[in-house]
């Protein structure tokens, strides 16, 4: 103990900022969670940023992409937003590479990023489909929450 502090009862109390700092919005319940059901069929992806501090090499955002099936996470750090489209194009070739699969189909939110005129444009000529959530992140959960461990 510190001396010149007096003596409290913490037994039953309660601080209402460490309640408040640990909740989190709940996730929409869902009745039936759908699961790939074979590797590549389904990749989460969204952005995280701009964090503070900056890595050493000037990175503020990064990317997280998850096969759905094998729940592999793929993390790639970026300068800027507008360099998803590049990334994804590598992430798509190492990873149809590795499985010799290709990707079917991707989640991701509607983000400027997601949503500039040649994503969309690439994935319609590669055959990926594309399942955009609305901005809540408890519809995009499986990234969200594994941004919020990151």
């Amino acid at each position: 103990m510190v001396h010149g502090l007096p003596d409290m009862d913490y037994i039953n109390k309660f601080c209402e900022g460490y309640v408040f700092g640990k909740q989190v919005r709940t996730s929409f319940k869902k009745k039936v969670e759908y699961r790939a059901r074979r590797c590549l069929v389904l990749v989460h992806t969204d952005i995280c940023g701009p964090i503070t501090p900056k890595s050493i090499s000037d990175k503020i955002y990064f990317i997280t992409f998850i096969v759905d099936y094998t729940r592999k996470i793929w993390v790639y750090f970026l300068k800027e937003k507008s360099e998803v489209f590049e990334v994804f194009k590598k992430f798509k070739a190492v990873v149809e590479k590795i499985t010799n699969l290709y990707i079917k189909a991707l989640w991701s939110d509607k983000g400027q990023e997601y949503m500039s005129i040649p994503f969309p444009n690439y994935c319609e000529k590669q055959g990926i489909k594309r399942f955009l959530t609305t901005y809540s992140p408890q519809q995009n959960g499986i990234i969200e929450e594994k941004n919020n461990i990151l």
